[in-house]
């Protein structure tokens, strides 16, 4: 597919535009003269951390994320042949998210729940949860370390919550009411 919209460019100090070549990926391999470089990522998010003083506010931290576009489609609108996919999968319908909630979600996932959300979502990628690579993974997030415990684990009495509302000691699935959003 061409690309219409640029998102990498070089400039010269006469604001000159050089545009390179599709698979272009030499950051030494522009023209001479041509010293700032434009990139443009439309798949990261920006955070902002700020602190809110009676009327004024100013910005003590933040950061910036990636998130895969196949993953984010395949959460607002996958095509009919995904959604078959899906449903195989997780053996019901995943929950489809407005765009600005999949970019978030993709975003600020862990390596263990983008895994999850990736197999969930059928983009050919990922692993199931509670699988080997689920275990061997020890990573966590907002996702899937609840703010708050909604309820525990009826067999050992462990605490759940998060998108992966099942037991990790004893695989017990547990509905949880009034937490995060299952993905």
């Amino acid at each position: 597919m061409k690309r219409t919209v640029p998102i990498l460019w070089y400039e010269n100090a006469a604001g000159e535009k050089w545009w390179p070549p599709a698979g272009f990926c030499d950051p030494h391999g522009h023209p001479p003269g041509y010293i700032y470089q434009w990139f443009r990522n439309p798949c990261e998010l920006h955070e902002s951390v700020c602190r809110v003083d009676e009327g004024s506010s100013s910005r003590i931290g933040g950061g910036s994320s990636t998130w895969d576009p196949d993953l984010v489609t395949n959460m607002v609108r996958p095509t009919l042949r995904t959604r078959i996919r899906q449903v195989l999968r997780s053996a019901s319908f995943v929950p489809l998210f407005a765009l600005d909630e999949a970019i978030v979600i993709a975003a600020t996932s862990c390596e263990r729940c983008m895994n999850v959300l990736h197999w969930r979502y059928a983009t050919g990628h990922g692993y199931p949860p509670w699988s080997p690579q689920f275990r061997e993974t020890n990573t966590s997030c907002e996702h899937c370390v609840p703010p708050a415990v909604a309820a525990d684990c009826p067999t050992c009495g462990r605490p759940l919550g998060g998108s992966f509302p099942e037991c990790i000691d004893c695989q017990v699935v547990t509905a949880l009411k009034g937490g995060p959003a299952d993905v």
